[in-house]
């Protein structure tokens, strides 16, 4: 099982020179590759593969007195540029995701590492060795994960190194090994989740997440600071340092963000056997103008991805109801349809039963009921399959839905 770990790394000013200079070298293949691609294809129609890309790089590139400074850097780390290359290549033709862009200096930078080309000794203590110019790189984790890497420094198959717009640096480790995480006994057997704007998440045991709004605490912070970046001279180093403390407030604002997720996925996965939630259209309500800066401050798709691979990992089950299913709309309690509910109404009067009804404890009830329903009618129909993910509820044709 390969897992993935994130640590913090703290270079020293030669390092970090150092360091900027790979991921600048990195960068650099991987656009002269992607331009040779294209160039190829437009011209003799012929799409360049591994094999070739590698010719180019040795030949073309490293090789040419004007990219002399190619030659300072790990060949096997800058080869590792068009592998990428071609993984975002087969990500546009099989999964439609785009084609590959140009990379910008201005983006986040990265750049591989392959098994073959980091130290034996890749953890010392407190430290990282991954080539003779990055030897001692003091990092920071989780005490789990740092016990993890110094038992398991053999089984490391990557090593990805980062650099956020903020100035800071991260490693992604790929390990293969198994991280054994013990989960205390579900109190709920299934849970229905309501996301919300005013309120996060209402569920079905009526309990509230409140939303707390990192990015409008924040927003006179990041208003003053982009101010004070539009003021300065372009290419001074006053407008550096203004895009740097810009950036240190946005990463800021993520990592508390990513903590929330996180904490709250985490009570759910814990609490329930099976989650229920609604499958959003997510990229349709960012076209809502009234919607879209709320719905990009709660992380919704965030959210659910976490949710999806938790389940998954933990044993867990996550249900999607349909997005079209009026979970606001019916009374839990005695089936009454409310036609003329309006987004703003958030409690209404039931004309069946005459009863006051709370619109997202409702629909989280509702959401809770329709996962039930669904999980019942695979299981009914398809006894050996157990579902732990999304792609249970997409497709029921064996079930008759």
């Amino acid at each position: 099982m390969l897992v993935g770990i994130k640590v913090k790394i703290y270079p020293n000013k030669s390092q970090e020179i150092y360091i900027n200079e790979l991921l600048d070298a990195y960068r650099f293949i991987f656009n002269k590759c992607l331009e040779y691609k294209i160039k190829k294809f437009s011209q003799e129609k012929v799409a360049v593969g591994l094999k070739d890309l590698g010719k180019f790089v040795h030949q073309h590139l490293r090789k040419s007195e004007d990219f002399s400074f190619l030659k300072t850097h790990n060949s096997k780390v800058l080869f590792q540029a068009t592998i990428d290359l071609l993984d975002a290549y087969k990500r546009f033709f099989v999964n439609k995701t785009g084609f590959p862009k140009f990379k910008s200096r201005f983006d986040v930078q990265s750049c591989r590492f392959p098994a073959d080309a980091i130290s034996k000794k890749t953890f010392e203590n407190s430290k990282v060795n991954l080539t003779k110019q990055l030897k001692g790189l003091k990092f920071k984790c989780s005490k789990k994960y740092h016990e993890i890497l110094l038992e398991n420094q053999d089984k490391v198959k990557s090593a990805t190194i980062s650099r956020e717009k903020s100035g800071q640096f991260w490693i992604s480790f790929l390990v293969d090994t198994e991280i054994k995480e013990k989960l205390s006994g579900p109190i709920y057997d299934i849970t229905g989740l309501d996301i919300g704007i005013k309120e996060f998440i209402v569920d079905s045991n009526s309990e509230v997440v409140e939303n707390q709004h990192f990015d409008k605490a924040c927003h006179k912070k990041i208003k003053r600071l982009q101010q004070k970046l539009s003021g300065t001279e372009k290419g001074s180093k006053n407008r550096e340092k203004a895009r740097l403390k810009l950036s240190k407030a946005h990463a800021e604002i993520k990592a508390k963000k990513n903590h929330f997720l996180h904490e709250t996925t985490k009570k759910y996965i814990e609490e329930s056997k099976v989650i229920g939630i609604e499958d959003l259209n997510i990229s349709g309500m960012m076209k809502t103008h009234k919607l879209a800066r709320s719905i990009q401050e709660l992380s919704v798709y965030e959210f659910t991805r976490q949710l999806e691979y938790k389940t998954h990992k933990f044993g867990r089950d996550l249900i999607r109801v349909d997005r079209f299913f009026p979970s606001s709309q019916i009374h839990n309690s005695c089936g009454y349809r409310n036609l003329n509910l309006k987004l703003s109404d958030r409690e209404w009067l039931c004309e069946s039963c005459k009863e006051m009804v709370q619109r997202d404890y409702n629909a989280a009830l509702n959401i809770r009921d329709e996962a039930k329903r669904i999980l019942n009618l695979i299981g009914n129909c398809c006894p050996d399959f157990k579902p732990v993910d999304s792609a249970l509820v997409d497709d029921l044709s064996c079930c008759n839905k």
